[in-house]
């Protein structure tokens, strides 16, 4: 079975470090799978300074997201 998402790029690096920040994502062995075939294409795509500009965005989120 195929799946096809349309994301930019920028998007789709944000999702892929909020699932790597979900624990509950990460003991799950589709999820896991999934982001690891995630995490091929970004390394693949962007440099290193903007994997950690996605990376910190993404982390930047959460911690809003926690203090409401």
């Amino acid at each position: 079975m195929a799946l096809s998402l349309d994301l930019e790029n920028d998007e789709l690096a944000t999702l892929f470090f909020y699932i790597q920040q979900d624990e509950k994502c990460l003991e799950n062995p589709v999820m896991e799978k999934l982001a690891g075939k995630m995490e091929a294409l970004i390394f693949s795509r962007f440099s290193i300074d903007e994997i950690e500009q996605f990376r910190k965005k993404a982390g930047e989120s959460t911690m809003e997201e926690s203090l409401r």
